[in-house]
Protein backbone atom coordinates (compact mmCIF):
# COMPACT_ATOMS: atom_id res chain seq x y z
CA UNK A 1 0.00 0.00 0.00
CA UNK A 2 3.00 2.25 0.71
CA UNK A 3 4.32 1.62 -2.35
CA UNK A 4 0.89 2.63 -4.56
CA UNK A 5 0.53 6.15 -2.31
CA UNK A 6 4.02 7.24 -3.14
CA UNK A 7 3.31 6.52 -6.98
CA UNK A 8 0.40 8.36 -6.95
CA UNK A 9 1.65 11.22 -4.98
CA UNK A 10 4.78 11.25 -7.21
CA UNK A 11 2.71 11.24 -9.86
CA UNK A 12 0.38 13.81 -8.92
CA UNK A 13 3.43 16.65 -7.91
CA UNK A 14 5.39 15.29 -11.08
CA UNK A 15 3.69 17.73 -13.64
CA UNK A 16 3.64 15.35 -16.40
CA UNK A 17 -0.52 15.99 -17.13
CA UNK A 18 0.67 19.61 -17.39
CA UNK A 19 -1.78 20.85 -14.72
CA UNK A 20 -0.52 22.91 -11.50
CA UNK A 21 -0.88 20.76 -8.82
CA UNK A 22 -1.02 21.05 -4.76
CA UNK A 23 -0.33 17.73 -3.12
CA UNK A 24 -1.64 17.78 0.56
CA UNK A 25 0.23 15.46 3.16
CA UNK A 26 -1.72 15.30 6.17
CA UNK A 27 -0.08 13.98 9.38
CA UNK A 28 3.22 14.08 7.51
CA UNK A 29 5.31 13.21 10.60
CA UNK A 30 4.02 9.50 9.85
CA UNK A 31 5.46 9.97 6.06
CA UNK A 32 8.52 10.63 7.62
CA UNK A 33 9.04 8.03 9.79
CA UNK A 34 8.49 5.49 7.42
CA UNK A 35 11.83 4.01 6.07
CA UNK A 36 10.02 3.30 2.38
CA UNK A 37 8.05 6.66 2.19
CA UNK A 38 10.51 9.62 3.76
CA UNK A 39 12.75 9.68 0.90
CA UNK A 40 9.76 10.09 -1.55
CA UNK A 41 8.81 12.89 0.46
CA UNK A 42 11.85 14.98 1.13
CA UNK A 43 12.24 14.58 -2.62
CA UNK A 44 8.78 15.77 -3.58
CA UNK A 45 9.55 18.74 -1.22
CA UNK A 46 13.00 19.12 -2.52
CA UNK A 47 11.69 19.27 -6.48
CA UNK A 48 7.67 20.20 -6.19
CA UNK A 49 8.77 23.68 -7.60
CA UNK A 50 10.34 23.31 -10.74
CA UNK A 51 7.55 20.74 -11.59
CA UNK A 52 4.73 23.71 -11.44
CA UNK A 53 3.66 21.43 -7.94
CA UNK A 54 3.50 22.47 -4.23
CA UNK A 55 4.16 19.85 -1.72
CA UNK A 56 1.88 21.06 1.81
CA UNK A 57 3.25 18.78 5.00
CA UNK A 58 0.53 19.64 7.32
CA UNK A 59 1.60 18.52 11.10
CA UNK A 60 0.92 19.87 14.26
CA UNK A 61 4.58 20.74 15.75
CA UNK A 62 7.57 21.93 13.59
CA UNK A 63 9.42 19.12 15.84
CA UNK A 64 7.49 16.66 13.77
CA UNK A 65 9.75 17.51 10.81
CA UNK A 66 13.19 17.74 12.30
CA UNK A 67 12.20 15.90 15.29
CA UNK A 68 14.43 16.94 18.89
CA UNK A 69 17.69 17.29 20.37
CA UNK A 70 17.21 14.01 21.94
CA UNK A 71 15.88 12.05 18.93
CA UNK A 72 16.42 14.38 15.73
CA UNK A 73 14.86 13.47 12.17
CA UNK A 74 17.60 11.76 9.57
CA UNK A 75 15.73 13.55 6.81
CA UNK A 76 15.25 16.66 9.29
CA UNK A 77 18.93 18.20 7.48
CA UNK A 78 16.77 18.60 3.81
CA UNK A 79 13.94 19.93 5.55
CA UNK A 80 15.50 22.44 7.53
CA UNK A 81 17.13 24.67 4.89
CA UNK A 82 14.31 27.03 4.21
CA UNK A 83 16.21 28.59 0.92
CA UNK A 84 13.64 26.51 -1.16
CA UNK A 85 10.30 27.19 0.70
CA UNK A 86 8.44 29.73 -1.25
CA UNK A 87 6.11 30.51 1.43
CA UNK A 88 5.02 29.51 5.14
CA UNK A 89 1.39 29.74 6.03
CA UNK A 90 1.22 30.06 10.13
CA UNK A 91 -1.70 28.96 11.90
CA UNK A 92 -3.19 29.54 15.42
CA UNK A 93 -5.82 27.85 16.58
CA UNK A 94 -6.97 26.75 13.56
CA UNK A 95 -6.93 30.88 11.75
CA UNK A 96 -4.54 31.70 9.26
CA UNK A 97 -2.24 34.32 10.83
CA UNK A 98 0.53 35.03 8.82
CA UNK A 99 1.38 33.87 4.86
CA UNK A 100 4.87 34.90 3.91
CA UNK A 101 8.48 33.78 3.08
CA UNK A 102 10.72 32.66 5.80
CA UNK A 103 11.78 36.39 5.99
CA UNK A 104 8.77 37.93 5.93
CA UNK A 105 7.27 35.91 8.80
CA UNK A 106 10.36 36.54 10.77
CA UNK A 107 9.97 40.49 10.22
CA UNK A 108 6.48 40.62 10.83
CA UNK A 109 5.15 37.96 13.45
CA UNK A 110 5.97 37.15 16.97
CA UNK A 111 4.69 33.87 16.76
CA UNK A 112 7.00 32.62 13.88
CA UNK A 113 9.67 34.22 15.22
CA UNK A 114 9.52 32.67 18.74
CA UNK A 115 7.98 29.12 17.08
CA UNK A 116 11.72 29.34 14.65
CA UNK A 117 14.22 30.63 17.69
CA UNK A 118 13.13 28.03 19.31
CA UNK A 119 13.51 25.10 16.93
CA UNK A 120 16.70 26.96 16.04
CA UNK A 121 17.89 26.68 19.68
CA UNK A 122 17.03 23.63 20.34
CA UNK A 123 18.27 21.95 16.74
CA UNK A 124 21.15 24.11 16.22
CA UNK A 125 19.65 25.49 13.11
CA UNK A 126 21.19 28.36 11.13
Amino acid sequence: MSLLIAHTVTYRASGMNGQPSIVLLDECWALLESPILASVVVQLFRTARKRNASVWGISQTPEDFVGTPDKPNEHGAGIRSLSWVDRFVLLDQGRIVGLDTHSGLYAQSALYRALYDSLAEDLSVP
